[in-house]
């Protein structure tokens, strides 16, 4: 049996009761030996706050390691943590809608059917920046003709 298949089994409860605590060091333990889907897990320990103190930080830094090695589950939830304001500022200059974008663009090439509903998302709140933006601009208009 695989670390990975341990950990996950005693995170479920197999033969036993639930070891979150134990299921978490294994899982830690695959993602250090390059198991994308271990990296994901780990991921959602930190997030969920699942046999670990829940750390955002570190959720994304986990769900970005599984992304960059093509786990599409991964980037839905890292463009998700973006997206929700949850995962460290992107770089500077890119706002954290298109850091979102490019994550759920790059899981739709994937194939992975989530991707359509993050990209939705983005559309939302780039069209809700926009027209507040524009209302903004119209009030500061107003205000010079007075």
């Amino acid at each position: 049996m695989s670390i990975y298949t341990l950990a996950t089994w005693l995170c479920q409860g197999r033969g036993g009761e639930e070891d979150w605590d134990r299921g978490f060091e294994l899982h830690r333990q695959a993602a250090g030996m390059g198991m994308p889907q271990a990296m994901y897990n780990t991921a959602t320990h930190f997030f969920a706050g699942r046999g670990v103190e829940q750390d955002m930080a570190q959720a994304a830094h986990w769900f970005q390691v599984a992304a960059e090695a093509g786990f599409s589950k991964a980037m839905v939830n890292l463009g998700n943590m973006h997206l929700e304001g949850l995962a460290p500022p992107p770089p500077p200059g890119v706002a954290p809608v298109d850091e979102a974008r490019q994550w759920f663009e790059k899981a739709a090439a994937a194939g992975d059917s989530a991707a359509s509903e993050g990209l939705a998302k983005c559309d939302a709140a780039m069209a809700v920046a926009a027209a507040a933006e524009e209302e903004r601009a119209e009030e500061e208009k107003g205000e010079g003709t007075k």
